[in-house]
C-alpha cells in the first residue's frame, strides 16, 4: 500500500481513538483537528504536544528527537506501527524589499514533480517564533492579465514562489512577526 494510504488509515484510526478518549467529540471533529494542525518538517512539535494531550490515557512518551511513541497491550506477537507525521511544505528563506516571501522547500525534495506547481495561487499559514499565525496566498500569475490569455510564467520550484502577506514593505513583514526559518504550510480545511 501506498505510504499517503498508510498515513490516511493511521490518521482515522487515531482520530478514533481519540473519539474514545474524549467523549462527546466525534470521528470528524477530532480527524479535523489532525488535519488542520500544521507539522512541516522540522516543526512538529505543536502536532506532537497534541497527540500526547490527546493521547495522554495510554501514556505517550516523547523521545530526543520528537517522536511520540504510544504502547498498547501486551505480550506476543509484537507489533510496531510507524508513521511519519510531518507534512511537506516551505520555510521562510529571504524577505523581499516590496514584503513578499521568498522560500524553500521542507523536506529539501518535493514529494512530488509538482507540488510546487501546484501550490501556486493557494492560501498558505505562516507560523511565526512567537507562536502566531500570518495568512498569506501564494502569488500566482493571472491569465486574464496576459496577452493571448496563455500564462507566460509558471512556478516549476520553491524558488520562484513569492508570498504575499498583504505588506508593502519588508519592515511591515517583521512587524507582523513574520522572519527567516519561520515554516509555511498550505492551508486545508477537512471538507466532509
Amino acid at each position: 500500500m501506498k505510504q499517503r494510504a498508510w498515513q490516511t488509515i493511521l490518521a482515522m484510526l487515531l482520530a478514533a481513538a481519540m473519539a474514545g478518549s474524549l467523549g462527546a467529540q466525534t470521528l470528524n471533529q477530532n480527524l479535523a483537528k489532525l488535519v488542520e494542525t500544521p507539522a512541516v518538517t522540522g516543526f512538529e512539535t505543536h502536532l506532537s504536544a497534541m497527540l500526547r494531550g490527546e493521547l495522554s490515557r495510554w501514556h505517550p512518551q516523547q523521545d530526543e528527537l520528537g517522536d511520540v511513541i504510544v504502547r498498547v497491550g501486551r505480550g506476543s506477537p509484537t507489533r510496531l506501527v510507524v508513521t511519519p507525521i510531518d507534512e511537506p511544505g516551505f520555510v521562510v528563506s529571504r524577505i523581499t524589499p516590496d514584503g513578499y516571501l521568498r522560500v524553500e522547500c521542507l523536506p529539501q525534495f518535493p514529494p512530488n514533480a509538482v507540488f510546487d506547481e501546484m501550490s501556486s495561487a493557494q492560501p498558505v499559514t505562516i507560523f511565526t517564533a512567537s507562536g502566531h499565525r500570518v495568512n498569506g496566498i501564494v502569488a500566482g500569475p493571472s491569465i486574464h492579465l496576459e496577452e493571448f490569455r496563455v500564462p507566460v510564467t509558471h512556478v516549476h520550484t520553491a524558488r520562484q514562489i513569492y508570498i504575499d502577506i498583504g505588506a508593502r514593505t519588508a519592515a511591515q513583514v517583521r512587524a507582523d512577526g513574520v522572519d527567516v526559518l519561520d515554516p509555511v504550510a498550505l492551508d486545508r480545511t477537512l471538507y466532509q
